[in-house]
């Protein structure tokens, strides 16, 4: 009888899991990628002492990607589920913000603050600080390098300081690079 009870349990899941997989779409993808990616750097550090671990997380994370991007998203989906379980994932624990609020955020921002105007004043501000090696004090030069690894982690939890951050970097590295 309890074997019998197991193997309904067992099928009725995989059902209700294809079921599932067939309902997932792009916006639950896409909250899968930003909740795992913001549990990436604390995986990889989890992981440190197992660099093999640490790059098939770090290989299968981009699988998702890759999918979402084909428009594969019940694939997607199992996938990042499949991460989850394999890294014991726990995405409730992720701070990264879900799409709704991205869309929420970029839909109000002012446009100098959208994700495309910080990601592109970001990618700005790494140029201007690769050109600032040599021309300015080691720590100043790592503090502006810093700045551009708090900002990508901003982007995922908080993208008002996101902003802020860019622009006052933006706002340093100018200075430095004019001599004023």
């Amino acid at each position: 009888m309890k074997l019998q009870l197991l193997i309904i349990f067992v099928i009725s899941n995989s059902f209700t899991v294809m079921a599932a997989d067939k309902e997932c779409d792009q916006k639950q993808a896409l909250d899968y990628l930003t909740k795992i990616g913001g549990l990436k750097m604390q995986t990889i550090q989890k992981y440190s002492g197992d660099i093999q671990k640490r790059n098939d997380f770090i290989v299968r994370l981009s699988g998702g990607g890759t999918l979402i991007g084909k428009k594969q998203y019940s694939e997607a989906c199992a996938h990042y589920e499949k991460i989850i379980n394999d890294f014991g994932l726990d995405i409730s624990q992720s701070k990264a913000m879900s799409v709704a609020a991205i869309n929420e955020f970029n839909d109000n921002a002012d446009p100098s603050c959208t994700i495309k105007s910080i990601m592109m004043r970001s990618n700005s501000n790494s140029g201007k600080i690769a050109q600032l090696k040599g021309k300015v004090s080691q720590a100043k030069f790592d503090e502006l390098n810093q700045s551009t690894n708090e900002v990508g982690q901003l982007m995922r939890t908080d993208l008002a300081k996101a902003c802020e951050m860019t622009k006052k970097y933006e706002k340093i590295a100018d200075k430095l690079l004019s001599g004023s």
